[in-house]
């Protein structure tokens, strides 16, 4: 994750998987971590988003540092979403998908599905029926 919400990483990796190893797009899945870094930004496993996003209610789009603590944000997973639209490869794999936050306006999932070019609200109980 990078507290700038870039995503170039992702793109590297989608090069090497795709152009030098020669992997068909369709059978990359990218992953999203829905945990989040520590606060010295070692890769050690910090809370879940739906444990941290209380502090940071209704989050800005342009925002991946909660309380002192990077995470993917919500720009960074539309993005990620476009990104594998764009280069049509097989899907996200949020990590953990149950470690989203569906309170304080924060799910990150619904802006991964928002770059997947779908138009719904995961959590709204009219689009789960």
């Amino acid at each position: 994750w990078d507290q700038n919400g870039s995503i170039n990483q992702y793109k590297i990796d989608i090069f090497i998987l795709t152009k030098i190893w020669k992997i068909n797009p369709e059978r990359i899945n990218l992953g999203i971590p829905y945990f989040t870094k520590n606060k010295t930004n070692i890769f050690t496993m910090g809370p879940p988003w739906r444990e941290l996003s209380y502090k940071c209610k209704n989050v800005s789009i342009e925002t991946n540092i909660c309380n002192g603590i990077t995470f993917v944000g919500k720009k960074m997973n539309k993005d990620i979403g476009n990104l594998i639209k764009t280069n049509k490869l097989g899907g996200a794999f949020p990590w953990a998908a149950n470690y989203d936050s569906v309170q304080y306006g924060n799910s990150l999932v619904n802006w991964l599905a928002k770059g997947l070019g779908l138009d719904i609200d995961l959590f709204n109980s009219e689009t789960r029926r």
